[in-house]
């Protein structure tokens, strides 16, 4: 095209080459600096900022047509038309909605009219398709000496993945562009602005999953109202690209399906017992059945491809690593130079120290929020009183291979402090006895540091993600864990979303290596509505409770641990129910009801597992018509380790019609326990499946039912404080780590200032 580059010719020393012909800049124009104010300007959008392309139909014979008739000919050339034909169409969107192209820059003659006609022209035409490409130069610069119309890409705007190619990509937008569409077209601005009270409210169960992306809708629609057609199109295209993972999918989603809920007009309550389905710890992203073999195909490519297998392989946080910290123990002093002081042989006066005492100030209840905000920073030493009771522990994780790319959604390009923030660190969590964390009950234990949960670190947002912090205590490790890889299919990018399947299965029975080692281990406190799922209110205060035991004769395989349940539910119900009426049931080929007494006054409970056979119909239908003829509200608990073979009164059909009715009334709540058939007949009778649990039959696994069960009893006794008549997730409720209260003993202050405290943490905030 325009200014030929003088080719070197080809002569025989010593004979010097002639200079080179001098270009006509005032006849042919500077094309060189043309393109160099294209590239210019191209550099100086972000790039962060997609790039979209509008239709490049005529856009170079426009350019063409618009120079002066003695310039048509020799700007012709088949590589400017082929950039233009390919690139010519480049835009941005701007936060208006409307479109800011390559070509709007102010060129010198005698390019002025035509890139002008071209920029107008350009800006003018709707969006036709997102712009992606691994290529670092689009356009060919030179070709036989000849300059041509060409941009260079910086590396932050050429595509990266190995997953996916660019093509793929452009797709996936414009499918995500349609469903924004459709999404915003069906969904109205009072539908979300309904169903995010319900996540802001409690009456959500893990609301962070819905509350983020209810927020960025309402937002959306705000941006939108009002724009015209072609504004509000483009601005759509440009939304769809930068929206967070999963966001554009709104009527696919678990969010979608709730604004489904909320528009077909269905009641709070089961609004919130089928959102509590969808997000149940146990089912939300993760695979429920095994994957293929064309998963699994698929995952060893991607992870292959992406060189990512240390990153699946997950290790315990250890001392050498870096943690983001909240606050941290005061580090000891630095141990004597190995070559000894120069008066080290000199013997010295023996000062008498002073022995002092801390002061100590008592017992003081608080909110974490406020001990962060009052005491934390002045700390120098804090020290946690481990329960006799299971707690909620964590452990901090991280990649094998700190070098592996990353594969969790906070590993780079996501934190505040830039595009190249790495962190592989992951954290899983689980509700146990102190004991099996090696930590021993009544002990005051060092607390090391405190630190937010991983993928609140590098000002990480991390909206879907409930706030906490971990409180990593001196000694503490899970030794006895046999298997689970340290992270979730929802920490996942989400790149790896199609191989998901097989990633799950990785993470459930891959080990974490360094147990031994493992230095941020502790209690994990997180910010969480005290109840969730519940139904309507209740202005009394009275309560029912109705234990229902499986006594047939398979039960005495379990007799020493339906005991010790047995137990731990009296000393729950005593410590926060005391005042409740408590019914016994005990059955086996029949159904026995013993006395009704206050918790407070409910002795300890023998169990003999002689009654014969499984009449499991009768039990529960029994049970539900004594709770749907109480006054008052009434939790069930029910444990068996079979399934029906024994009823005289109910079948399955009647049981259904009885358990329904008892759900009718709104003021009964369950939780029942047993194995796969005896729970899919519960779920099948219309009990939420956040109140059934599936026993696999062994000792070990009921004793952590027995730990589930009494934080189960604690939120239906703290939905029945809020004034709530029954509760929607037994087993599901939220998970604060709070429990009865966090112990800690708080050193402040050196020498004679120094003063102690023991600080009771009852809640977040």
């Amino acid at each position: 095209m325009p200014s030929k580059k003088p080719k070197q010719p080809k002569v025989k020393a010593p004979i010097t080459p002639p200079p080179p012909k001098p270009r006509d800049v005032e006849g042919d124009g500077d094309f060189p600096a043309l393109v160099a104010q294209v590239q210019q300007h191209f550099d100086a959008i972000p790039a962060n900022k997609p790039l979209f392309l509008v239709s490049n139909d005529g856009l170079f014979d426009a350019f063409i047509a618009g120079l002066s008739p003695h310039l048509r000919q020799h700007y012709s050339c088949n590589c400017c038309r082929s950039f233009f034909n390919h690139f010519g169409g480049l835009v941005v969107v701007n936060d208006d909605g409307s479109l800011s192209s390559l070509w709007d820059i102010v060129a010198a003659e005698p390019f002025r009219v035509a890139v002008d006609e071209l920029n107008r022209t350009v800006r003018l035409r709707p969006i036709v398709g997102a712009f992606v490409t691994a290529d670092a130069i689009i356009g060919n610069p030179t070709t036989n000496g000849w300059d041509h119309f060409a941009v260079k890409l910086p590396s932050a705007r050429r595509h990266q993945s190995f997953t996916e190619s660019p093509q793929a990509t452009a797709a996936k937008l414009r499918e995500e562009t349609m469903m924004l569409r459709r999404g915003l077209g069906e969904f109205t601005v009072a539908t979300v602005e309904k169903a995010l009270a319900l996540a802001t409210s409690g009456t959500l169960q893990r609301p962070e999953k819905a509350e983020p992306m209810l927020r960025w809708l309402l937002d959306l629609h705000a941006r939108l109202r009002g724009l015209e057609a072609p504004q509000r199109e483009s601005l759509l295209w440009h939304i769809a690209a930068t929206a967070p993972a999963g966001f554009t999918h709104v009527r696919g989603g678990i969010v979608g399906t709730l604004l489904e809920d909320v528009a077909a007009g269905m009641s709070t309550g089961d609004i919130a017992r089928r959102w509590a389905e969808k997000v149940d710890p146990s089912q939300y992203m993760r695979a429920q059945v095994a994957p293929s073999a064309g998963n699994l195909r698929r995952a060893e490519s991607v992870i292959q491809a992406m060189e990512a297998a240390g990153s699946l392989r997950r290790r315990y946080v250890t001392l050498g690593d870096a943690v983001e910290t909240l606050w941290s123990s005061k580090p000891e002093a630095p141990a004597a130079s190995s070559s000894g002081p120069v008066f080290g042989h000199i013997t010295a006066k023996v000062k008498v120290a002073l022995t002092t005492q801390p002061l100590d100030l008592g017992e003081i209840k608080m909110t974490w929020d406020k001990f962060r905000r009052t005491m934390l920073a002045d700390a120098e030493n804090i020290e946690y009183n481990v329960p006799s009771s299971p707690v909620q522990l964590a452990a901090l994780v991280t990649a094998v291979d700190a070098a592996a790319p990353p594969i969790l959604q906070w590993d780079g390009g996501l934190g505040a402090k830039g595009g190249d923030a790495r962190n592989p660190v992951s954290v899983y969590s689980t509700t146990a006895a102190p004991s099996a964390w090696n930590l021993s009950p009544g002990a005051w234990v060092p607390v090391d540091f405190v630190s937010p949960m991983p993928y609140h670190w590098n000002g990480n947002a991390a909206a879907n993600q409930k706030e906490g912090v971990l409180l990593a205590l001196r000694g503490c490790r899970d030794a006895k864990r046999t298997a689970g890889g340290g992270f979730l299919p929802e920490f996942l990018r989400s790149e790896l979303r199609e191989i998901r399947a097989s990633l799950d299965a990785y993470a459930r029975s891959a080990r974490v290596e360094g147990a031994d080692k493992a230095a941020a281990c502790g209690i994990a406190l997180m910010k969480t509505a005290d109840v969730a799922g519940g139904r309507a209110a209740s202005s009394s205060t009275a309560t029912n409770v109705i234990l229902v035991f499986d006594e047939s004769g398979s039960m005495s395989n379990h007799s020493d641990n339906i005991h010790r349940q047995a137990e731990a539910i009296r000393r729950q119900l005593i410590a926060t129910m005391p005042k409740a009426l408590v019914s016994v049931l005990r059955f086996g080929s029949s159904v026995v009801t013993h006395q009704i007494v206050t918790a407070s006054s409910l002795p300890t409970l023998r169990f003999y597992a002689n009654m014969g056979g499984t009449a499991l119909y009768d039990a529960l239908a029994t049970a539900s018509r004594m709770a749907t003829n109480a006054a008052d509200p009434t939790l069930i608990y029910i444990i068996t380790d079979g399934e029906e073979n024994q009823s005289r009164q109910y079948n399955s059909d009647t049981c259904t019609e009885v358990v329904s009715a008892a759900l009718s009334t709104g003021r009964v709540s369950f939780g029942c326990v047993g194995p796969a058939q005896a729970a899919g007949f519960f779920r099948s009778a219309g009990i939420p499946s956040a109140c059934v649990r599936d026993w696999y039959g062994g000792g070990s696994d009921l004793a952590a039912v027995t730990a589930e069960v009494s934080k189960g009893i604690a939120a239906f006794a703290s939905a029945r404080a809020a004034g709530l008549s029954a509760i929607e997730d037994f087993f599901s409720a939220p998970v604060s780590g709070f429990g009865d209260g966090v112990r800690l003993r708080v050193t402040i202050g050196k020498g004679s200032t120094t003063r102690r405290q023991v600080v009771v943490l009852d809640r977040w905030d």
